[in-house]
């Protein structure tokens, strides 16, 4: 197929790293592919970077548009990319990618059916704001429905789409924090997802991201502790809410099993005995046994 690549990238205020990001992103072996950027209402010098670009590349394609957040940025840069693409990549900001990220997903992209919703996503390298490395992501130890339900391991800058993931994705759009969790769910209840070991991204730890990593064990489980504090959508709520969410718009269409795991963590937000039910299931899990654990304390408390 290698069909042709739209690059989604949404910005918000990142002048200092997004020449190195546009300029890895430029220099990709693959070359049948566009960007297509959207600024989500900068008022630093990102709007005059992006000019710059654009004007020099015909294949950059320049959206500005009010502050809408992250989700509701890409999903209209989802909307908005190009009909003539076979898939389509999501980008962040600050990040460096290898030249070989795009070739890697069409590659296994490419050897699965078309005519099925597919996902992509690949390790990456966590690097310093001057790109020291600190360590790779975690390989997965088992993906599925199941994990996707409580727990997103798939980075948005690190994944991929086909038309058919598009097209399911846009036909009933969400109304949700994050846009990579989302497409992870979905394709986990009614696609295909392809996880690739090899590292493509090198992902830029420092205080502005808008969603942090975890580059040692005492800030990972230092942000997963004030969120279990937060009742935003974005914090110890976004579990129940996703999963509210995604029952409004898909019940009755997806398999018997993932929609009985979406009614017993509805039905648990009022049932002690449906959350005693949620903490003893093997049907849910998340990828690290101490975040399964906690996770299983969480239901008890109803803090999902």
């Amino acid at each position: 197929m290698s069909g042709k690549v739209s690059i989604l990238l949404s910005t918000y205020n990142g002048d200092k790293f997004l020449c190195e990001l546009l300029d890895s992103l430029l220099s990709q072996s693959y070359k049948n592919y566009e960007i297509r950027i959207r600024d989500d209402g900068s008022t630093d010098k990102t709007r005059d970077i992006l000019n710059e670009y654009s004007s020099k590349h015909q294949n950059i394609i320049l959206h500005y548009g009010s502050n809408i957040g992250v989700a509701g940025s890409f999903f209209d840069l989802l909307e908005n990319a190009g009909e003539d693409c076979t898939y389509f990549a999501f980008c962040d900001q600050d990040d460096i990618w290898l030249k070989d990220k795009v070739s890697y997903a069409v590659e296994l992209l490419d050897n699965r059916e078309a005519d099925r919703p597919l996902l992509y996503f690949s390790r990456y390298e966590y690097v310093s704001s001057e790109l020291r490395h600190i360590k790779y992501s975690h390989i997965p130890r088992k993906i599925g429905f199941g994990n996707a339900v409580v727990h997103n391991i798939v980075a948005g800058f690190a994944s991929v789409i086909n038309k058919k993931t598009r097209a399911l994705i846009l036909e009933k759009k969400p109304e949700v924090s994050m846009h990579d969790w989302w497409v992870y769910l979905v394709v986990s209840a009614f696609g295909d997802i392809v996880f690739d070991r090899r590292v493509s991204i090198r992902y830029r730890l420092h205080d502005a991201n808008v969603v942090g990593a975890e580059p040692s064990f005492f800030y990972d489980y230092g942000r997963k502790f004030k969120r279990l504090f937060s009742d935003k959508k974005t914090g110890a709520l976004a579990l129940s809410h996703q999963a509210a969410e995604f029952f409004r718009l898909y019940a009755g269409e997806m398999k018997a099993s993932d929609e009985e795991i979406l009614k017993k963590i509805l039905s648990g937000k009022s049932s002690l005995r449906e959350r005693i039910g949620l903490a003893l299931s093997c049907k849910i899990w998340r990828q690290k046994p101490v975040d399964g654990l906690i996770q299983r304390i969480l239901f008890l408390f109803n803090r999902y």
